[in-house]
């Protein structure tokens, strides 16, 4: 409604996601009986969402590495100390 862009990322590209994105980028993932709840899609488009997030990066690593240094301080003042075993 906007003129936002839509991507789907899917493992079937002839779904009613696929076919109602703008672009629609798709994974081959070949479900094997051993695994369950479509886990070797799930890993091939996290495969896929990691090339993105390298790709932008790279194209402005400044406002990049700024931002995931900011995460990381956010993330540390907020850890639980670790609990020592044995």
């Amino acid at each position: 409604e906007r003129g936002a862009t839509t991507i789907a990322l899917t493992n079937d590209p002839g779904s009613t996601l696929a076919t109602s994105a703008d672009l629609v980028l798709t994974t081959c993932a070949r479900e094997t009986p051993f695994r369950s709840g479509a886990t070797v899609s799930r890993i091939a488009q996290l495969a896929v969402v990691d090339c993105l997030f390298v790709g932008v990066a790279q194209r402005s690593y400044d406002a990049a590495t700024t931002a995931l240094e900011e995460t990381y301080g956010a993330v540390q003042r907020r850890r639980r100390p670790a609990r020592r075993t044995g």
